[in-house]
């Protein structure tokens, strides 16, 4: 048995059809993104070593700019003036702040103003910022006016503590940060949120940052201007050439 074939009517249906997704296809083709460029996504792990947080040991070149995390002061390698700031801390000292309480509070967490960071990463230890009512390297304590002088120091913590209050969660990550921190990379047409702190997901952890941007390949750049430029004028012709093929009959009944 033949197969049936299309009446001429239903090739001119079909080319009509055909002919109007070109013209219209600078439209349907806008979520493509061909004009988008890709932005690459990696992983970089990051363990405990010690005292300390690292990257991985077998990473041989880490890029220079990414820090473990932004909640981690020296932990990047552009913090000189901070780390010798943190340094002298780290080394048994103190230094006075402009705040001020009573003589007997003590073991302040915080004091009023914005932190930049949280925890400090110097001299292969992790430290978390210790404010105290006087000078806690020197005899009695700095009053004024029956108020003591709030100082700042360091104190050592548990780096596995501080790895995993730092760190967020996967499923609170743009998709693409996700796949990048699961499989190693991953690229996306655009730029996405990555989160400046290590990702935590399957038992380990990830600091994810982007590595690079680059253009979309020449096909798909031909593909493009085939589809927003050529596409529409091809599909003009195919109607133009349809103009007379067409022909639109009204049959009525009159009651006598």
């Amino acid at each position: 048995m033949s197969a049936l074939r299309p009446t001429a009517a239903q090739r001119d249906t079909l080319t009509c059809l055909f002919a109007l997704a070109l013209l219209t296809a600078p439209l349907w083709s806008l979520p493509l993104d061909f004009d988008e460029q890709i932005h690459e996504y990696e992983r970089i792990e990051v363990t405990v070593d010690g005292g300390t947080v690292e990257y991985a040991p077998e990473l041989e070149d880490p890029p220079l700019d990414v820090a473990i995390s932004d909640e981690i002061g020296c932990s990047g390698d552009f913090d000189t003036r901070v780390c010798a700031f943190e340094s002298h801390l780290a080394a048994n000292h103190s230094i006075p702040t402009e705040w001020q309480s009573r003589p007997d509070s003590t073991n302040y967490t915080s004091v009023p103003g914005d932190d930049h960071y949280r925890y400090v990463r110097v001299e292969g230890q992790i430290y978390e910022a210790t404010y105290t009512t006087g000078d806690p390297n020197a005899a009695g304590n700095d009053t004024t006016g029956g108020l003591a002088r709030i100082y700042l120091a360091l104190k050592p913590v548990d780096p596995h503590e501080t790895l995993g209050d730092v760190s967020v969660e996967a499923e609170d990550v743009p998709p693409t940060v996700r796949r990048a921190a699961r499989t190693g990379s991953a690229n996306h047409t655009g730029p996405v949120e990555v989160p400046e702190t290590p990702v935590r997901i399957d038992g380990g952890y990830y600091r994810v940052y982007e590595a690079g941007v680059s253009d979309r390949s020449v096909l798909a750049g031909f593909f493009g201007i085939v589809l927003r430029f050529v596409a529409p004028v091809v599909g003009l012709g195919l109607l133009v050439g349809l103009r007379g093929r067409f022909q639109l009959r009204h049959v009525s009944e009159i009651d006598e």
